[in-house]
Protein backbone atom coordinates (compact mmCIF):
# COMPACT_ATOMS: atom_id res chain seq x y z
CA UNK A 1 0.00 0.00 0.00
CA UNK A 2 1.92 3.45 -1.53
CA UNK A 3 1.03 6.36 0.85
CA UNK A 4 0.23 9.79 -0.24
CA UNK A 5 2.68 12.07 -0.72
CA UNK A 6 0.60 14.77 1.52
CA UNK A 7 1.13 12.06 4.01
CA UNK A 8 4.92 12.11 3.48
CA UNK A 9 5.41 15.22 3.89
CA UNK A 10 4.36 15.64 7.37
CA UNK A 11 5.29 11.83 8.92
CA UNK A 12 7.61 10.49 6.76
CA UNK A 13 10.33 10.47 8.71
CA UNK A 14 8.86 9.90 12.23
CA UNK A 15 7.83 6.36 13.70
CA UNK A 16 4.45 5.76 13.28
CA UNK A 17 2.87 6.84 16.87
CA UNK A 18 4.20 10.25 16.08
CA UNK A 19 2.43 10.49 12.89
CA UNK A 20 -0.20 13.65 12.88
CA UNK A 21 -3.23 12.06 12.89
CA UNK A 22 -5.62 13.17 9.73
CA UNK A 23 -8.96 14.56 9.95
CA UNK A 24 -11.50 11.79 10.93
CA UNK A 25 -13.51 12.43 7.21
CA UNK A 26 -10.13 11.82 5.33
CA UNK A 27 -9.59 8.37 7.33
CA UNK A 28 -8.98 5.60 4.32
CA UNK A 29 -10.38 2.05 4.60
CA UNK A 30 -8.10 -0.55 2.55
CA UNK A 31 -9.52 -3.64 1.44
CA UNK A 32 -6.61 -6.84 -0.01
CA UNK A 33 -6.62 -9.92 -1.03
CA UNK A 34 -4.99 -13.06 0.42
CA UNK A 35 -5.62 -16.19 -0.64
CA UNK A 36 -8.78 -17.00 -0.67
CA UNK A 37 -9.27 -14.21 1.34
CA UNK A 38 -10.23 -10.39 2.20
CA UNK A 39 -8.89 -7.90 4.59
CA UNK A 40 -10.78 -5.24 5.35
CA UNK A 41 -8.21 -2.36 7.41
CA UNK A 42 -9.46 0.38 8.71
CA UNK A 43 -6.12 2.73 7.82
CA UNK A 44 -4.02 5.25 7.76
CA UNK A 45 -2.92 5.27 4.30
CA UNK A 46 -4.85 4.42 1.08
CA UNK A 47 -6.47 5.45 -2.15
CA UNK A 48 -8.26 8.74 -1.46
CA UNK A 49 -11.74 8.63 -3.01
CA UNK A 50 -12.15 5.17 -3.07
CA UNK A 51 -15.28 3.41 -2.24
CA UNK A 52 -14.69 0.61 0.31
CA UNK A 53 -17.87 -1.20 -1.09
CA UNK A 54 -16.72 -1.44 -4.55
CA UNK A 55 -13.01 -2.78 -3.67
CA UNK A 56 -14.71 -5.85 -2.06
CA UNK A 57 -16.87 -6.26 -5.11
CA UNK A 58 -13.67 -6.55 -6.76
CA UNK A 59 -12.07 -8.40 -5.21
CA UNK A 60 -14.64 -11.17 -4.17
CA UNK A 61 -14.52 -11.44 -7.73
CA UNK A 62 -10.95 -13.42 -7.17
CA UNK A 63 -12.43 -15.82 -4.11
CA UNK A 64 -13.94 -18.89 -5.01
CA UNK A 65 -16.82 -18.70 -3.03
CA UNK A 66 -17.40 -22.79 -2.95
CA UNK A 67 -13.98 -23.19 -1.32
CA UNK A 68 -13.33 -22.23 2.53
CA UNK A 69 -12.95 -18.46 2.73
CA UNK A 70 -11.16 -16.28 5.04
CA UNK A 71 -11.79 -12.62 5.90
CA UNK A 72 -10.03 -10.33 8.39
CA UNK A 73 -11.27 -7.17 10.14
CA UNK A 74 -8.73 -4.64 11.44
CA UNK A 75 -9.46 -1.55 13.42
CA UNK A 76 -6.38 0.65 15.07
CA UNK A 77 -7.36 2.98 17.48
CA UNK A 78 -4.87 5.45 16.13
CA UNK A 79 -5.96 5.80 13.07
CA UNK A 80 -9.96 6.60 13.50
CA UNK A 81 -12.46 7.94 15.94
CA UNK A 82 -13.66 5.09 18.24
CA UNK A 83 -17.32 4.77 18.05
CA UNK A 84 -17.12 5.40 14.39
CA UNK A 85 -14.35 2.81 13.13
CA UNK A 86 -15.99 0.17 15.43
CA UNK A 87 -19.32 0.58 13.58
CA UNK A 88 -17.45 1.30 10.07
CA UNK A 89 -15.98 -2.27 10.47
CA UNK A 90 -18.99 -3.77 11.25
CA UNK A 91 -21.06 -2.44 8.94
CA UNK A 92 -18.38 -3.45 6.25
CA UNK A 93 -18.37 -7.04 7.53
CA UNK A 94 -22.30 -7.11 7.35
CA UNK A 95 -22.15 -5.71 4.13
CA UNK A 96 -19.60 -8.43 2.96
CA UNK A 97 -21.29 -11.27 4.46
CA UNK A 98 -24.89 -10.19 3.12
CA UNK A 99 -24.58 -9.00 -0.48
CA UNK A 100 -20.67 -9.79 -1.71
CA UNK A 101 -19.39 -13.27 -0.20
CA UNK A 102 -22.44 -14.91 1.94
CA UNK A 103 -21.57 -15.60 5.39
CA UNK A 104 -21.93 -19.52 4.61
CA UNK A 105 -18.73 -19.91 3.13
CA UNK A 106 -16.55 -18.13 5.44
CA UNK A 107 -14.35 -20.39 7.49
CA UNK A 108 -12.23 -18.46 9.04
CA UNK A 109 -12.40 -15.17 10.73
CA UNK A 110 -9.68 -12.71 12.40
CA UNK A 111 -11.04 -9.54 14.21
CA UNK A 112 -8.53 -7.79 15.67
CA UNK A 113 -9.94 -4.22 17.87
CA UNK A 114 -7.90 -1.88 19.63
CA UNK A 115 -7.28 -2.61 23.46
CA UNK A 116 -9.88 -0.22 25.10
CA UNK A 117 -13.52 -0.49 26.07
CA UNK A 118 -14.94 0.80 22.43
CA UNK A 119 -18.35 2.87 22.33
CA UNK A 120 -21.45 0.66 21.36
CA UNK A 121 -24.89 1.25 21.33
CA UNK A 122 -26.56 -1.67 20.60
CA UNK A 123 -29.51 -0.02 18.58
CA UNK A 124 -27.56 1.57 16.03
CA UNK A 125 -24.53 -0.75 15.82
CA UNK A 126 -24.99 -3.06 12.61
CA UNK A 127 -25.45 -6.72 13.87
CA UNK A 128 -23.48 -9.71 11.96
CA UNK A 129 -26.20 -13.04 11.92
CA UNK A 130 -24.38 -15.20 13.75
CA UNK A 131 -26.45 -17.69 13.10
CA UNK A 132 -25.17 -17.84 9.30
CA UNK A 133 -22.05 -18.36 9.66
CA UNK A 134 -22.98 -22.54 9.86
CA UNK A 135 -19.35 -23.07 8.26
CA UNK A 136 -17.40 -20.72 10.60
CA UNK A 137 -14.72 -23.05 12.23
CA UNK A 138 -11.55 -20.75 13.20
CA UNK A 139 -11.37 -17.40 14.74
CA UNK A 140 -8.96 -15.23 15.77
CA UNK A 141 -10.33 -12.66 18.08
CA UNK A 142 -8.22 -9.33 20.04
CA UNK A 143 -9.84 -6.50 21.93
CA UNK A 144 -10.45 -5.08 25.05
CA UNK A 145 -12.67 -7.89 26.86
CA UNK A 146 -16.03 -5.77 26.97
CA UNK A 147 -16.28 -6.47 23.21
CA UNK A 148 -16.42 -10.13 23.97
CA UNK A 149 -20.35 -9.46 25.33
CA UNK A 150 -20.82 -5.04 23.74
CA UNK A 151 -20.67 -6.01 20.04
CA UNK A 152 -21.70 -7.12 16.84
CA UNK A 153 -19.76 -10.13 16.98
CA UNK A 154 -20.77 -11.22 20.74
CA UNK A 155 -19.03 -14.72 21.59
CA UNK A 156 -22.55 -16.48 22.33
CA UNK A 157 -22.46 -19.72 23.31
CA UNK A 158 -23.63 -21.26 19.79
CA UNK A 159 -21.24 -19.37 17.56
CA UNK A 160 -18.40 -20.97 19.99
CA UNK A 161 -19.77 -24.37 19.90
CA UNK A 162 -19.34 -24.54 15.63
CA UNK A 163 -15.56 -23.62 16.11
CA UNK A 164 -12.62 -26.07 16.06
CA UNK A 165 -9.75 -23.64 16.34
CA UNK A 166 -10.01 -20.33 18.79
CA UNK A 167 -7.51 -17.98 19.35
CA UNK A 168 -8.04 -15.15 22.42
CA UNK A 169 -6.31 -11.87 23.10
CA UNK A 170 -7.00 -10.09 25.57
CA UNK A 171 -6.97 -9.47 29.63
CA UNK A 172 -9.77 -12.31 30.29
CA UNK A 173 -10.62 -13.13 33.14
CA UNK A 174 -11.24 -16.73 35.22
CA UNK A 175 -14.71 -16.94 34.75
CA UNK A 176 -14.87 -15.94 31.13
CA UNK A 177 -12.39 -18.76 30.61
CA UNK A 178 -14.86 -20.94 32.46
CA UNK A 179 -17.96 -19.99 30.11
CA UNK A 180 -15.49 -20.40 26.98
CA UNK A 181 -14.50 -24.48 28.05
CA UNK A 182 -18.14 -24.97 28.64
CA UNK A 183 -19.06 -24.13 24.99
CA UNK A 184 -16.41 -25.11 22.86
CA UNK A 185 -18.19 -28.71 22.35
CA UNK A 186 -16.06 -29.03 18.97
CA UNK A 187 -12.86 -27.27 20.05
CA UNK A 188 -9.45 -28.47 18.58
CA UNK A 189 -6.92 -25.84 19.60
CA UNK A 190 -7.33 -23.19 21.73
CA UNK A 191 -5.33 -20.10 22.84
CA UNK A 192 -5.34 -18.09 26.00
CA UNK A 193 -3.50 -14.92 26.30
CA UNK A 194 -3.35 -13.00 29.49
CA UNK A 195 -5.89 -14.93 31.42
CA UNK A 196 -6.65 -12.60 34.64
CA UNK A 197 -8.09 -12.88 37.79
CA UNK A 198 -11.12 -11.38 38.59
CA UNK A 199 -9.58 -8.98 40.73
CA UNK A 200 -7.58 -7.63 38.14
CA UNK A 201 -10.01 -8.16 35.24
CA UNK A 202 -13.77 -8.66 36.14
CA UNK A 203 -15.53 -10.89 34.31
CA UNK A 204 -17.50 -9.32 31.09
CA UNK A 205 -20.02 -12.35 30.08
CA UNK A 206 -22.56 -13.13 32.53
CA UNK A 207 -23.06 -16.83 33.50
CA UNK A 208 -24.00 -18.75 36.55
CA UNK A 209 -20.95 -21.01 36.85
CA UNK A 210 -18.50 -22.24 39.41
CA UNK A 211 -15.10 -23.03 38.99
CA UNK A 212 -15.71 -26.07 41.39
CA UNK A 213 -17.93 -28.35 38.43
CA UNK A 214 -16.22 -30.77 36.05
CA UNK A 215 -15.49 -29.87 32.49
CA UNK A 216 -14.10 -32.26 29.93
CA UNK A 217 -12.83 -30.69 27.15
CA UNK A 218 -13.07 -34.33 24.63
CA UNK A 219 -11.56 -33.06 21.43
CA UNK A 220 -9.46 -30.91 22.28
CA UNK A 221 -6.04 -31.91 20.80
CA UNK A 222 -4.04 -28.46 21.24
CA UNK A 223 -3.56 -25.82 24.14
CA UNK A 224 -1.36 -22.53 24.91
CA UNK A 225 -2.66 -20.80 27.71
CA UNK A 226 -0.34 -17.49 28.90
CA UNK A 227 -1.17 -15.49 32.14
CA UNK A 228 1.33 -13.51 34.96
CA UNK A 229 -1.22 -15.10 37.50
CA UNK A 230 -1.20 -18.78 39.10
CA UNK A 231 -3.97 -20.47 37.11
CA UNK A 232 -3.62 -23.98 38.27
CA UNK A 233 -6.80 -23.94 40.41
CA UNK A 234 -8.63 -22.69 37.05
CA UNK A 235 -7.54 -25.84 35.35
CA UNK A 236 -7.88 -28.58 37.94
CA UNK A 237 -11.48 -29.19 37.16
CA UNK A 238 -11.01 -29.34 33.82
CA UNK A 239 -10.18 -32.55 31.66
CA UNK A 240 -8.09 -33.14 28.37
CA UNK A 241 -8.44 -36.74 27.30
CA UNK A 242 -7.35 -36.03 23.57
CA UNK A 243 -4.78 -33.45 24.12
CA UNK A 244 -1.24 -34.02 22.14
CA UNK A 245 0.22 -30.65 22.32
CA UNK A 246 0.29 -28.40 25.67
CA UNK A 247 1.95 -24.53 25.74
CA UNK A 248 2.23 -22.74 29.24
CA UNK A 249 3.59 -19.43 29.41
CA UNK A 250 3.21 -18.94 32.98
CA UNK A 251 5.11 -15.83 34.58
CA UNK A 252 4.21 -16.29 38.22
CA UNK A 253 6.31 -17.48 40.79
CA UNK A 254 4.23 -19.77 42.36
CA UNK A 255 3.65 -21.78 38.90
CA UNK A 256 7.14 -23.81 39.64
CA UNK A 257 5.61 -25.71 42.29
CA UNK A 258 1.66 -25.76 41.18
CA UNK A 259 2.36 -27.45 37.76
CA UNK A 260 2.42 -30.96 39.91
CA UNK A 261 -1.18 -30.26 40.46
CA UNK A 262 -2.17 -30.81 37.06
CA UNK A 263 -2.92 -34.91 37.48
CA UNK A 264 -5.51 -34.05 35.30
CA UNK A 265 -3.25 -34.48 32.17
CA UNK A 266 -2.05 -37.80 30.79
CA UNK A 267 1.69 -36.13 29.80
CA UNK A 268 2.62 -39.56 28.41
CA UNK A 269 0.34 -39.09 25.28
CA UNK A 270 1.60 -36.07 24.56
CA UNK A 271 3.30 -35.09 21.45
CA UNK A 272 4.74 -31.69 22.40
CA UNK A 273 5.29 -30.11 25.70
CA UNK A 274 6.25 -26.50 26.04
CA UNK A 275 6.59 -25.15 29.26
CA UNK A 276 7.91 -20.85 29.41
CA UNK A 277 8.40 -18.94 32.55
CA UNK A 278 9.30 -18.94 36.33
CA UNK A 279 9.10 -22.51 36.82
CA UNK A 280 10.72 -24.31 39.34
CA UNK A 281 13.20 -26.30 37.56
CA UNK A 282 13.25 -29.62 40.04
CA UNK A 283 9.24 -29.50 39.52
CA UNK A 284 9.74 -28.97 35.63
CA UNK A 285 11.67 -32.56 35.56
CA UNK A 286 9.65 -34.49 37.60
CA UNK A 287 6.58 -33.48 34.81
CA UNK A 288 9.07 -33.88 31.74
CA UNK A 289 10.12 -37.19 33.39
CA UNK A 290 6.37 -38.43 33.15
CA UNK A 291 6.33 -37.41 29.27
CA UNK A 292 6.54 -40.68 26.84
CA UNK A 293 9.79 -40.83 24.47
CA UNK A 294 8.48 -39.50 21.77
CA UNK A 295 7.29 -36.27 23.28
CA UNK A 296 8.81 -33.22 22.10
CA UNK A 297 9.93 -31.16 25.17
CA UNK A 298 11.01 -27.79 24.96
CA UNK A 299 11.23 -25.31 28.44
CA UNK A 300 12.46 -22.00 28.67
CA UNK A 301 12.67 -20.25 32.21
CA UNK A 302 12.47 -16.17 31.98
CA UNK A 303 11.62 -14.00 35.00
CA UNK A 304 7.97 -12.75 35.82
CA UNK A 305 8.89 -9.35 34.46
CA UNK A 306 8.71 -9.96 30.36
CA UNK A 307 6.20 -9.33 28.43
CA UNK A 308 5.15 -12.30 26.69
CA UNK A 309 2.78 -11.22 24.05
CA UNK A 310 2.09 -8.12 21.75
CA UNK A 311 -1.45 -7.78 20.01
Amino acid sequence: MIPLMSDLSDNFLLPPHLWTPKPVDERYIDIDLEYQGIVINLAYFGLEGADPVEDMYYIAERIDPTLPVKVTGFFDEMHWELGKGYRELGELLTILGTDILPFDCWEKLTIRLPDVDLPYDAVQAPALPLKELTTLRHLVWSGHPMQMLNSWFPLSPPLLQRLHTLDIKCNIAWEDCVYIFRNIHQLRSLKLHSIQRASVTSPVIPHDLTLSLAITLHFLTRLSLESCEDIFPLLRNVRFPSLRHLELVLLCTSSGSNINELDNINWENLESLGLYGDFDNSNTTKITSQCGYSTKVETHFVGPTITFWEQ
